[in-house]
């Protein structure tokens, strides 16, 4: 993937998430009660958690190549948090937010899937990345910090490909070595 295609690829994703943010702040400060007691607040709270569905999230996955799994799962925890989504719920709802092959996927699966947990564990499965070590780290030592590159930009391309190693693959110190090699274009 050029520079170009990725850089590309990272601003969609950034103005997708930005423009979901936007939304979810204005639903979340259109259905603030004004000027009520606490006990008032509390009894609004848990009927929200009780009753909180996806049907005003906007985040959506087809399942293509060019769209992001990672950024829908982080789109769509972020919204059930805040609109206080129960599990039941979040998992009775899922199918609200897929479309094309993710849609044909889901209802294949969907009634064997009995948790929320569940549900995410077998959507990465199903549509996640799954580049062996060897790869990602091919990937790593492949980017080259440019000169005129935004410095935080590229850092969090190599911090993105970091986060697909296994758990506990590289120590800390390994990793600092190399954002510090990648970031100052040495190889």
């Amino acid at each position: 993937m050029s520079q170009e295609t990725l850089a590309s690829f990272i601003a969609s994703i950034q103005q997708t998430q930005n423009d979901f943010c936007q939304q979810l702040i204005r639903e979340v400060r259109s259905s603030t009660p004004h000027n009520i007691s606490e006990d008032q607040a509390q009894q609004t709270s848990f009927v929200v958690g009780a009753n909180g569905n996806f049907a005003k999230c906007a985040s959506r996955y087809g399942g293509r190549a060019d769209e992001s799994l990672d950024n829908f799962l982080d789109a769509v925890s972020t919204y059930k948090d805040c609109v206080n989504v129960s599990d039941v719920n979040a998992l009775r709802g899922f199918s609200m937010l897929f479309e094309g092959p993710a849609a044909v996927w889901w209802q294949g699966v969907k009634q064997s899937t009995s948790t929320w947990s569940e549900a995410l564990t077998r959507i990465k499965c199903a549509f996640g990345e799954h580049d062996p070590p060897h790869r990602l780290y091919r990937k790593l030592f492949s980017l080259v910090h440019q000169e005129d590159e935004n410095t935080d930009f590229f850092i969090a391309k190599v911090h993105a490909l970091l986060a697909e190693f296994p758990k506990d693959d590289l120590s800390e110190k390994v990793k600092l070595d190399i954002y510090l090699t990648r970031a100052s274009g040495n190889a």
